[in-house]
């Protein structure tokens, strides 16, 4: 019986030490978890405008730091100060080789952000580190560079550095998204690799899309022919060759970056904003991701849904008036093919029997860029008259009567007559002097 109690007591001991390990054990492994040195999470597609507008700006300062286009007196440092550590390591980068290094940037124009992803790392008070894996594209003497780059943020120090990939080491990342992997780092500030909080309003958003587009315009018509949508690009021009004689004809306009009216559309899958210029000229931007847009530039060669909900509900006066604001922003912005389309047949051949005379006409007596206001409506029948004012909606800026001014200050008055047709479509004639 003695023997019994001298085992089960020395059971119950080994029981007790076996119980202690485990739990030292197990606290063990949570400690290791609260820390990780390691982790493996997967990228996701960018979709904040306050943190793509941040990484943008902050590779848009380093290139041109690396330019020598800031107005900072060491371009050098500023620039070496950004790079990652090891990446300067690699690549034996110094404050005095690091304008050479990069040498194939000196003569940069701009750059853009294209595609951003994210990885968070996330510690026991907040996020730690963020990594921006980013392609974008640079503007060099009127080519365009591909450009590749890891962006490292630290949420706790407020500072980030950047380093340069290869394009298939970054379509490797991407394409294997859900297999990334990183080790925490901590990046201490040396004055020049500061971040902030980067707020973006729908102004903000819409004024960056009209600058990158314009920069593209300027630099590299055909990256900005590319920009367009599709569907829209193929009827609206037809060929690139179609496209830069559009953009021979309004190349002033192009060199203003304001505009003064904007509105957002939300749909499920992307993004509106459809932007207005000083001379009427709109920009309809339809984005999925933050500056991933395809562009119009009218509501007329592919009609908006919104447009036909408006043109649907209204009386017969109202489709007419929206169907000579239409006539009237073809012929603002040039596209005279698709206005002297709209021309009654019998009225087109009795005075326009060529779409040349028809330009020669609209430019010697109209303005360039017009201004419209309605001043009465009469129906007879299915025939439908309406006579509008026209005013110089750039207020005189153009003083070339080839240009269609008509001299500033005049205000024209025409009386149009239409036919409302099938599918939102219409024929239109005007008394002609």
């Amino acid at each position: 019986m003695k023997k019994i109690k001298i085992l089960i007591i020395i059971f119950i001991i080994i029981i007790v030490i076996i119980s202690i390990i485990l739990l030292n054990q197990e606290k063990k492994t949570e400690i290791v978890r609260d820390v990780p040195l390691e982790e493996k999470i997967p990228l996701q597609r960018e979709e904040n405008i306050g943190s793509y507008m941040l990484v943008d700006e902050l590779a848009d300062n380093f290139f041109m730091y690396i330019s020598q286009k800031s107005d900072r007196l060491n371009n050098n440092e500023a620039a070496y100060s950004i790079l990652d550590e090891e990446y300067i390591k690699e690549n034996s980068i110094s404050l005095d080789n690091i304008f050479e290094f990069f040498s194939e940037y000196s003569n940069l124009s701009s750059y853009s952000t294209r595609e951003m992803y994210n990885k968070k790392i996330t510690s026991s008070e907040d996020i730690a580190n963020t990594f921006y894996y980013v392609s974008g594209i640079l503007r060099i003497d009127g080519n365009i560079k591909d450009v590749y780059y890891l962006l490292r943020m630290d949420s706790l120090n407020q500072t980030y550095s950047m380093e340069f990939l290869e394009e298939n080491e970054f379509n490797e990342i991407i394409k294997d998204i859900n297999n990334v992997e990183e080790t925490k780092f901590e990046i201490e500030n040396n004055g020049y690799n500061e971040t902030y909080v980067k707020t973006a309003t729908d102004y903000d958003i819409c004024l960056k899309h009209m600058e990158d587009y314009k920069e593209a315009l300027v630099n590299n018509p055909r990256e900005a022919y590319e920009r367009l949508d599709e569907d829209y690009k193929q009827k609206r021009f037809g060929s690139f060759e179609n496209y830069e004689k559009y953009r021979e004809e309004k190349q002033e306009t192009f060199e203003k970056e304001n505009f003064v009216e904007y509105l957002v559309n939300d749909y499920d899958t992307y993004k509106q904003y459809v932007c207005k210029d000083i001379y009427g000229n709109l920009y309809i931007f339809e984005e999925s991701y933050p500056m991933e847009y395809t562009l119009k530039l009218d509501t007329y060669t592919i009609m908006t849904d919104k447009f036909k909900q408006e043109y649907d509900k209204g009386n017969d006066q109202t489709k007419v008036q929206m169907n000579i604001d239409k006539f009237i922003l073809m012929i603002n912005n040039q596209d005279y093919d698709a206005a002297y389309n709209k021309l009654d047949n019998d009225f087109r051949n009795n005075y326009f029997e060529s779409k040349e005379r028809f330009i020669e006409y609209v430019k010697n007596n109209m303005y360039r860029y017009n201004d419209i206001a309605f001043e009465s409506f009469d129906k007879s029948g299915n025939v439908f008259s309406c006579s509008v004012r026209l005013t110089d909606l750039t207020k005189g800026f153009y003083e070339d009567e080839t240009k269609g001014t008509g001299g500033s200050g005049y205000i024209l008055r025409i009386n149009f007559v239409m036919m409302l047709k099938d599918n939102y479509d219409f024929i239109i004639s005007f008394e002609v002097e």
